[in-house]
């Protein structure tokens, strides 16, 4: 049995090495449903060369390690599931802006809401806004590639990465990229590691282009009786206005986020958000047979906060109730999201459940409140949700990644691709740069 601290004292002082349970335990979960184990201890670098001798004494020592940045994972892909000691990545907070290039320089440990509001001092703006962007950080949405309430316009994170400092499982260190928007160098290993939810290398800055601060869009809540009815709109939208952001609220999430925005008189139903670059009169004659409300400034203020915590809302109502909360995350093409739909609510229909989304690229967050302790049911629906999925020629994680959750799901994926020797050349890229399999081992995929 090593001791932690005689391996690691040589590099972190002493109040940087957490062994005792009340210190380490809270860096044990993450928000999925998975059980953790206890970590073997917390290790707090404040840089790259630091990290990097770390990695050289847990690789030597075949010492397991399982990085960890906001620890909001809903698949575990940051849980402590075996013995391992895990890195906090939380001391690596820094931000370098360089206006006239348009690239920001971050750690891994900066929020989404912390990036932009410092960059806010230079008229700029980074487009990556998960619903979580006031305690999600850089590097866990780089290791799952997320997106979030902006993609239907600016995509996911992997757009605007021009550039990776990476510490290997080896202790060494690399950087990708460049810092030009264009780049043509052969073998993109900036994307190798996105998305790869720290199983390849351990990210320690980033260099994200960033874009002027876009003007103010105007905002219109339009409610539905007929989710084809609002499917439909969506389309429309995506083709005839310059869109910002099409979220989407089935009836039971928008009667909770109405309770919230009881001012706003928002009529009950399926609800359609539509942020646009375009006059709120062209919005309402392309919609005029709808029920719209164009929001006020103040309004559309109150309504995107309520949007972005109603995974907050939903936990409270769950914790009162006595239950667990789950998370899926999926994307359906449009053309294929109506009959999607349909068959969901009929697979969940004798679940409680709620559906909210970035319905402009058929992103469904779906929320299942289940008894404490039936794992077992929620496992058989997601992987009946999965192959349903598929079958409408979908993903069957969108934006939160496989981490330990989706495995099986992963592989079903790559089957009906008819491409499962794709799975076998992700394992040897895996097995190339982590022989000795240190970094977050059992996440994604099984050696």
């Amino acid at each position: 049995m090593h001791n932690i601290k005689d391996l690691f004292k040589s590099v972190l002082s002493n109040d940087r090495i957490l062994t005792d349970d009340n210190e380490v335990m809270p860096y044990s979960r993450d928000k999925s449903y998975f059980n953790s184990v206890r970590p073997l201890a917390v290790l707090k670098p404040k840089d790259s060369k630091e990290l990097s001798e770390i990695m050289k004494i847990a690789n030597e020592n075949k010492i397991k390690v399982i990085a960890r940045s906001g620890g909001t994972s809903l698949t575990g892909a940051s849980i402590v599931n075996t013995d391992a000691v895990v890195i906090s990545l939380e001391l690596m907070n820094r931000i370098r802006i360089y206006k006239d290039d348009q690239i920001a320089i971050v750690q891994p440990a900066v929020k989404i809401d912390e990036l932009n509001r410092e960059l806010a001092r230079y008229n700029l703006f980074f487009p990556v806004d998960p619903a979580s962007s006031y305690i999600s950080e850089i590097g866990g949405n780089l290791s799952t590639n997320a997106a979030g309430l902006l993609s239907v316009r600016y995509g996911p994170i992997s757009r605007w990465v021009l550039g990776l400092e990476v510490v290997l499982p080896d202790g060494s260190i690399i950087r990708t990229g460049t810092s030009t928007i264009k780049q043509s160098l052969g073998f993109d290993l900036t994307h190798l590691f996105i998305g790869s939810e720290g199983i390849l290398g351990i990210i320690t800055e980033a260099k994200l282009q960033v874009i002027s601060k876009p003007k103010d869009a105007v905002s219109v809540v339009i409610s539905y009786d007929s989710i084809k009815d609002l499917i439909e709109d969506v389309k429309i939208a995506r083709v005839e206005l310059d869109i910002l952001k099409l979220e989407f609220l089935d009836n039971l999430s928008a009667k909770i986020l109405s309770k919230e925005l009881n001012d706003m008189q928002i009529k009950p139903g399926f609800i359609l958000n539509i942020e646009a670059f375009d006059s709120a009169s062209k919005i309402e004659s392309l919609f005029k047979d709808k029920d719209i409300k164009i929001l006020k400034d103040d309004e559309k203020q109150k309504f995107l906060f309520s949007r972005k915590r109603l995974h907050d809302y939903l936990e409270s109502i769950v914790s009162k109730e006595g239950k667990d909360m789950l998370v899926e995350d999926i994307a359906i093409p449009l053309s294929n999201l109506y009959e999607a739909y349909i068959e969901i609510e009929e697979l969940l229909k004798k679940e409680e459940h709620y559906i909210f989304g970035h319905i402009g690229e058929g992103n469904l967050h779906i929320n299942l409140f289940i008894d404490k302790g039936d794992i077992r049911h929620y496992e058989d629906l997601t992987y009946k949700l999965g192959e349903l999925t598929l079958r409408h020629n979908g993903t069957i994680s969108a934006e939160h990644g496989i981490g330990l959750e989706k495995k099986e799901l992963l592989k079903l994926h790559y089957k009906y691709l008819n491409s499962e020797h794709s799975l076998e050349l992700i394992k040897s890229i895996k097995r190339l740069i982590d022989p000795n399999n240190i970094l977050n081992p059992g996440k994604v995929i099984d050696l």
